[in-house]
């Protein structure tokens, strides 16, 4: 046997030095992608800030780009319980207490024995969490420096104003977030700016989802799963308690709020990976139904922020803001999605049975902190307009390159060629084309017998008879510029379905304008809310003041209306 396994092992080592492979060294890439617990995944619109899982699109300024125009929405930062979670929390918690074994709690639930509700005091409800690893304020300050880091050049040195409705948390999130991109600025620069609810809609349906709702319309039993039923069985079987499924519920809420306060929470280990499963699935239904995609309310009043961007980055930064700076909830930024038929799901979300069968996760589009970008790119790249398809395949049998062609313009090696050339050779002459292409092959189409000499777009320039082409952009020798829009949803680039053939994965402005005006369309706010749409006007209608940069009052106990 031992003979044999050295027989093997020589056999495998003269083939590794035959075919020249080695195992010296460590691996660049690991051959594994484990899809680990992770507890931030699992905590709803309730935990801590956590990126969205990418589709390989650097975030990075796509090359040959430049960023000449940002708008931004985000939720506000980490924050405590409402005051409704905080007593029915708190209640349950005394329920507990008056239900243990003498003895103590055994088994998961020892922690019990000394336990302390994470929230100092009942009046922080509903504000920004102050201190901690996941500090909504500290987040949102360490956000802002971050975003200076990234746009911090759109900003003219005058005065920059920051839109926030009116709620505690979001306004102390703009001032956290200001102070951070401002620095030492913020005092003289920031102008905190309140805009209107745009979630003022009196709709009659609120959702097309098939769930049994209350007067109110939300869910009646709030998605309760069998998972939930089955922690309560072994819980209670475990301490002889009278848990619910609505206890259940209360319990993985509780958990995901004390991992925002605290940086940890001892119920993430109570449950299974199943039941945090199941609590995540029942916010994900939830949200979309009544929030998102599902819903003609969420729609209708998230077109009303969509067309207001719209026509701000129609406009550009010339004549409009550079940096258009706006914080608000969750409710909000799902909204602005669903009107986009952005980062929505990809197939219809059944709330009754948990399902993978879509890639929405509202962990990765909601949670404290979320952040949404759209990007307005100006782009400089032969051969780039806005009819160049960067993505779609040609009808070429050729190269798409050739090592002879050289840049017109040493400002941009990288280009994003939209033609195919053979056997051709250029020279670069300073901005200027000096050179003879022939038998070229185009998309869609064919060019040959054509000469260019000693010229720039048409001047002192020359082409001969036979030459042909359809379809597909044409060719210039050119560097010209073109704007696309590009979205950037906590720190992943989410391609559009309705367009992504631009540099990054980018849509041209065009499309954009185009997509969103039948979006907006058919949200059809009137027919929806029963009364016609209030444009929202306040990135044109703004004070410059800093009246509003810091709180001048006390804090009420339990700020926010909800």
């Amino acid at each position: 046997m031992i003979q044999e396994l050295l027989c093997a092992a020589i056999i495998m080592a003269g083939a590794d030095a035959a075919f020249g492979r080695t195992f010296a060294g460590t691996a660049a890439y690991p051959q594994t992608f484990v899809d680990e617990f992770n507890p931030l995944k699992y905590t709803g619109n309730l935990g801590p800030y956590s990126q969205r899982p990418g589709v390989g699109i650097s975030p990075d300024v796509p090359a040959g780009c430049k960023v000449e125009q940002v708008v931004l929405f985000a939720r506000h930062g980490e924050r405590y319980p409402t005051p409704n979670e905080v007593t029915a929390q708190e209640k349950l918690l005394s329920k507990l207490n008056k239900w243990a074994p003498k003895k103590g709690f055994v088994g998961s639930l020892t922690f019990l024995n000394k336990y302390k509700y994470f929230l100092p005091n009942e009046g922080y409800a509903n504000l920004e969490i102050p201190s901690g690893p996941y500090s909504g304020l500290a987040g949102s300050f360490q956000f802002g420096a971050e975003f200076a880091g990234k746009y911090g050049d759109l900003w003219n040195d005058e005065v920059l104003p920051l839109f926030s409705d009116d709620f505690e948390r979001d306004l102390e999130t703009a001032r956290a977030f200001g102070q951070g991109f401002l620095g030492f600025n913020y005092s003289t620069s920031a102008a905190i700016n309140t805009y209107p609810s745009f979630e003022t809609c009196d709709a009659k349906k609120w959702t097309t989802c098939d769930i049994k709702s209350n007067s109110s319309g939300f869910p009646a039993n709030n998605l309760r799963y069998p998972a939930f039923e089955v922690a309560a069985l072994r819980l209670n079987e475990e301490n002889h308690l009278k848990l619910t499924v609505d206890d259940v519920y209360t319990l993985l809420a509780l958990g995901s709020y004390e991992i925002s306060a605290t940086g940890s929470s001892p119920w993430v280990d109570v449950f299974t990976t199943e039941e945090w499963l199941a609590f995540q699935y029942s916010y994900d239904a939830y949200f979309d139904c009544y929030f998102g995609s599902q819903s003609p309310r969420a729609k209708a009043v998230g077109s009303l922020f969509v067309n207001a961007t719209a026509e701000l980055l129609k406009k550009g930064p010339k004549d409009s803001l550079a940096l258009a700076l706006v914080f608000g909830h969750d409710v909000d930024l799902t909204a602005i999605l669903a009107a986009m038929d952005l980062a929505t799901p990809s197939r219809k979300i059944d709330p009754k049975t948990i399902s993978f069968n879509n890639n929405f996760r509202l962990t990765d589009v909601a949670p404290m902190g979320a952040r949404f970008v759209i990007e307005r790119l100006s782009c400089k790249a032969p051969g780039l307009t806005n009819d160049t398809n960067l993505v779609g395949m040609t009808n070429s049998t050729t190269p798409l390159w050739n090592s002879n062609w050289t840049s017109p313009d040493s400002n941009f090696t990288d280009w994003y060629p939209n033609i195919t050339m053979t056997n051709s050779t250029s020279a670069s002459n300073g901005s200027m084309w000096n050179g003879t292409m022939w038998n070229s092959t185009m998309s869609n189409g064919t060019m040959s017998n054509s000469t260019w000499s000693n010229g720039t777009s048409g001047t002192n320039s020359s082409s001969s008879s036979n030459s042909t082409s359809s379809g597909g952009a044409s060719w210039s020798a050119n560097v010209t510029e073109t704007t696309f829009i590009r979205f950037v949803l906590n720190d992943a680039v989410v391609p559009w379905d309705h367009g992504y053939d631009g540099p990054g994965f980018s849509v041209s402005l065009e499309k954009f304008l185009e997509v969103v005006d039948k979006q907006v369309e058919a949200a059809d706010y009137e027919t929806v809310c029963g009364t016609k749409p209030e444009p929202l006007t306040f990135f044109t209608k703004y004070n410059t003041t800093t009246g509003m940069d810091y709180d001048t009052h006390p804090i009420p106990f339990q700020a926010g209306q909800y």
